[in-house]
């Protein structure tokens, strides 16, 4: 899937688990949120912002995971 987009790039991490879950997010496997952090909002993206974020929900049901690969380039002025 292609995204182009000017605005904000927001990443909600949303939970609905009975008994509740166990929040995480990654990037390219190394942790990126705090306790209590349920989403992420890059203003301004930049190449460096890209690679493969992963949230992660725990509980002793289970676990479920989503993955994102958000690519940033480089605009190119003509």
């Amino acid at each position: 899937m292609n995204t182009f987009c000017i605005t904000p790039l927001l990443l909600d991490i949303l939970q609905n688990g009975v008994p509740l879950t166990d929040l995480a997010a990654y990037l390219d496997g190394r942790i990126i949120n705090e306790p209590g952090i349920k989403r992420f909002v890059i203003t301004s993206a930049q190449v460096n912002d890209s690679g493969r974020y992963t949230c992660l929900a725990e509980n002793e049901a289970g676990e479920a995971r989503v993955t994102y690969d958000l690519q940033v380039h480089g605009m190119s002025h003509s």
